[in-house]
């Protein structure tokens, strides 16, 4: 058993330190399958460094600084502090004692190396207009929105290299592991490519209706033990096969 998330490394600790899984976990939506407990990384997938360098080309000419996650001998977060917006500086104000933060003076200073994710946040016009650019950049990347507007009205970009998602990692790691079977449980969109891959997909009450209408079957929701009632299920069944 495992688990897929767009959590970082750090965040997904500090969620499942008390659960013991055989496998490494996936994060940042696929972009890198590590071991939970040692960070050591399974698989992992760049966006090429001459890509970064030029989607930090474009966030320098609209005034915006990037966050550019890297994945190497651990974790990190690099971004332009002289430039961070009340976005930025909101989301490092609840993350104070984070240990990917990487402040950098200047445009010099960011990383193009070992690089798995450019994000940007921002005022949503100005993010649209972003993604808008690197878009017509043609680089083999994938670019998404998401907006925050329940917490501070802010849009999230976030650029992964192209063909990273879910799904495809979840068939990466079973053909590492050689597993033959694969069985997978979610709740939003991300987890569409996830459901495309699996033999088995459940969605909790409470997902998405697209992830629903992909679903071998609906759960209960994920406040009435839902997943633990299939898991508990999958394991009965699993013992009364071996034996």
């Amino acid at each position: 058993m495992t688990c897929a998330t767009a959590r970082s490394l750090t965040s997904a600790r500090k969620l499942l330190k008390t659960v013991d899984f055989q496998l490494p976990v996936i994060l940042h939506n696929g972009a890198v399958t590590a071991d939970l407990s040692s960070g050591q990384i399974a698989l992992r997938k760049d966006i090429s460094p001459r890509s970064v360098k030029l989607m930090v080309r474009a966030c320098r000419d609209a005034g915006i600084s990037p966050l550019i996650h890297t994945f190497a001998a651990q974790e990190s977060v690099a971004w332009v502090k002289p430039l961070a917006n009340q976005y930025i500086d909101n989301f490092w104000a609840k993350r104070p004692d984070d240990p990917r933060r990487s402040a950098c003076k200047g445009w010099e200073e960011l990383p193009s190396e070992a690089v798995i994710c450019v994000s940007a946040l921002g005022d949503a016009r100005r993010i649209r207009q972003l993604a808008a650019g690197i878009q017509r950049l043609s680089l083999n990347v994938d670019v998404s929105l998401r907006s925050n507007e329940k917490r501070d009205g802010a849009m999230w970009m976030e650029v992964l290299a192209a063909g990273v998602c879910k799904g495809t990692a979840v068939r990466d790691l079973a053909a590492l592991h050689g597993i033959t079977r694969i069985v997978v449980v979610g709740d939003d969109v991300n987890d569409i490519s996830m459901f495309d891959a699996a033999h088995e997909a459940y969605a909790v009450g409470n997902a998405h209706w697209k992830l629903k209408s992909k679903a071998t079957a609906i759960l209960a929701s994920n406040d009435r033990d839902g997943v633990a009632w299939l898991i508990e299920r999958l394991v009965r069944t699993a013992v009364t096969v071996e034996n």
